[in-house]
């Protein structure tokens, strides 16, 4: 399955749910809590204003012990795969 060209949706996270990776980019923009993920082996955390982009292919994990709220853009436009993967800040 092909997924969308791009949808755009608000998200809770918690717990891990366990690594996983998708063809498609997804960019992450928290709104409130914090958001703890690993990318590729690499730890990052991202408070309320900060955003991250996740390339496709790369192999991602998040987990908000106290709770998150994001704001996610899946796309499967080929202009993401050279935007860099740092956080960056309101």
């Amino acid at each position: 399955m092909t997924p969308p060209i791009m949808t755009l949706s608000l998200r809770r996270y918690g717990p891990s749910r366990g690594s996983h990776a998708h063809t498609h980019a997804q960019l992450l923009w928290t709104l409130d809590g914090a958001l703890e993920l690993e990318l590729d082996g690499s730890a990052r955390r991202l408070a309320a204003g900060q955003g991250l982009l996740i390339p496709p292919g790369a192999r991602h994990d998040f987990e908000a012990p106290q709770g998150s709220r994001c704001l996610v853009l899946d796309s499967a436009d080929p202009a993401w795969r050279g935007c860099a993967a740092q956080p960056q800040h309101a």
